[in-house]
């Protein structure tokens, strides 16, 4: 799939998991991706903010496993998997408000 290149997505839905587990650790309630920039390095790179509906803090904090966010584009079968950040990158939950700074969206069908 060709990589994505919009400068802002949006949409509501969306899930946390812990793909290892197989189990969902946290719903969306409405989410935002933010490209860095419109040319040179960053542009690869998005910030993501989510909103949660709910989110199992215990499981989210817990640095043993992998998380990832998977939200919905539009209405169709189209996904984007938003990673979790690597080193120099930054995630942070604060109550049900989730940032996920310099991330790669990843499309996949689902």
């Amino acid at each position: 799939m060709p990589p994505l290149f919009h400068r802002r997505i949006e949409g509501r839905y969306g899930r946390i998991e812990v793909p290892n587990l197989g189990v969902r650790i946290g719903e969306t309630a409405s989410w935002t991706a933010l490209r860095r920039a419109d040319t040179g390095p960053e542009a690869a790179f998005y910030d993501f903010r989510a909103i949660l509906a709910y989110v199992n803090q215990a499981l989210f904090d817990d640095p043993d496993y992998v998380k990832r966010v998977i939200v919905r584009l539009g209405k169709g079968p189209e996904h984007v998997v938003v990673p979790q950040p690597g080193s120099g990158q930054r995630t942070a939950l604060s109550g049900r408000s989730l940032v996920m700074e310099r991330v790669i969206l990843e499309r996949v069908q689902s």
